[in-house]
């Protein structure tokens, strides 16, 4: 068994080395840990055939279960042709960059979008473009706030792990499912349920 490689940098500052070596491997359809602005996630290139489909092999994910797509900004997520709405304008204004997943409706059904805060996610956006991401953990174990925790979870099925130490959220993204309007909190997180509501309340 081929173990990943693992880098270690500045989480705060990231090297362009280590994103050199991130964007690379997931050109190559090869699945990365990194950190987030919450936890670790595991990362693949869509674009990349059957990149996606290693992240549900590597989880044990069902497969009705979609992934998350990170992107560098909204313009971003146009391809996707997402039904914007005013609350989901208005969640999307004040959570984003940070860890809010916005789940609209688009031309593919029901799609999950972040826009992550951490200076390594975001150099890494800006060279691959969206990317299809997850918690760096086996479906239904706890969150990865080590790379260690993501390491002895995935080590199997992953090239690449970059290792910037503890995350500093520990706590997974909020989930806000926006459709037609209405406003559902589908995963609790960071963001509270008062937060949510104090934004929407006035649409």
């Amino acid at each position: 068994m081929n173990l990943p490689r693992i880098l270690h940098f500045n989480p705060a500052s990231p090297d362009p080395e280590t994103i050199k070596t991130a964007v690379s491997a997931l050109k190559a359809g090869e699945l990365i840990v990194f950190p987030t602005d919450t936890v670790y996630g595991l990362a693949a290139d869509p674009t990349h055939v059957g990149a996606i489909e290693k992240i549900y092999v590597a989880k044990g994910r069902p497969a009705n279960k979609p992934v998350t797509f990170f992107v560098e900004d909204l313009d971003c997520i146009k391809a996707y042709q997402p039904e914007w709405s005013q609350k989901a304008m208005a969640l999307a204004d004040h959570f984003w960059p940070g860890p809010m997943t916005l789940v609209l409706k688009t031309s593919g059904g029901l799609t999950g979008f972040r826009i992550p805060k951490d200076p390594l996610s975001l150099a890494i956006l800006s060279d691959t473009g969206p990317l299809a991401v997850t918690s760096a953990n086996k479906s239904g174990e706890r969150d990865a706030c080590t790379a260690q925790d993501a390491f002895k979870s995935l080590s199997e099925h992953i090239g690449l792990v970059l290792d910037g130490g503890d995350t500093p959220g520990g706590e997974a993204s909020t989930v806000i499912k926006v459709v037609n309007n209405e406003v559902e909190i589908v995963r609790h997180g960071v963001i509270k349920g008062e937060e949510v509501q104090k934004i929407v309340h006035e649409f």
